[in-house]
């Protein structure tokens, strides 16, 4: 079961980070092509940019950390730890 658990949250994660990185291109991308387009154009694209999309890959990101951090725990890792290993 906490292989399973393992194997899931990191497909999850893995699947999740390709798709925002897609999304997170796709977004650059059309930030460049309202650069060099019409005024109205422009300011209709950037709206819907920073209304929508900028919004659900954030909220995708979060998502996936949490699935990130619940493969570490599972595992027995430590994320977050001062501790440099050296004694």
């Amino acid at each position: 079961m906490k292989k399973g658990i393992i194997k899931a949250c990191e497909w999850i994660f893995g699947v999740g980070c390709v798709i925002v990185i897609f999304l997170s291109v796709l977004s650059t991308i059309a930030f460049i092509v309202a650069f060099f387009t019409a005024a109205e154009t422009t300011t209709t694209l950037t709206a819907f940019l920073n209304a929508t999309a900028i919004p659900t890959i954030a909220l995708i990101t979060v998502i996936l950390c949490f699935f990130g951090m619940l493969k570490m725990y599972v595992n027995g890792e430590q994320a977050f730890t001062i501790d440099s290993g050296e004694e």
